[in-house]
């Protein structure tokens, strides 16, 4: 995968790192619940970065070969204002890539936090190692 644009890695992907409160209304009961927005790009992105940096490796285990394929059949579209999408080829998936993207994501935002005790977890547990 090509490498994202600087701005991309130091600006964008941090700022998005920084939740926002959702308030939400269950009942009586007004809270607010922390909402981060990423795109579909930072998201496809970090995990090139992090293939190309290995800090990222794929077992060969499970669903790997499908995601292996998944990875190398996804498309970067270049628009004419400039801006960079990602999408699967016609025909293709990219369920495996957006849930790896999306691992990686949660395993770099909140790993370093739950290892520290400063987050709670709910009825699962934490995978990232």
């Amino acid at each position: 995968m090509p490498e994202p644009p600087a701005r991309c890695r130091d600006n964008e992907y941090r700022d998005a790192m920084q939740a926002v409160p959702l308030l939400m209304q269950v009942g009586n009961r007004k809270m607010g619940i922390p909402k981060i927005t990423l795109s579909k790009r930072e998201l496809i992105e970090q995990i090139g970065v992090e293939l190309d940096a290995g800090t990222l490796r794929i077992a060969q285990t499970g669903e790997w070969e499908e995601l292996r394929h998944e990875l190398t059949r996804m498309q970067r579209i270049a628009r004419q204002s400039g801006s960079v999408a990602y999408q699967a080829a016609p025909g293709e998936h990219d369920d495996l890539v957006s849930a790896l993207s999306l691992t990686v994501y949660g395993c770099r935002r909140f790993a370093p936090q739950w290892r520290a005790g400063k987050v709670r977890m709910g009825m699962g547990q934490s995978s990232c190692g």
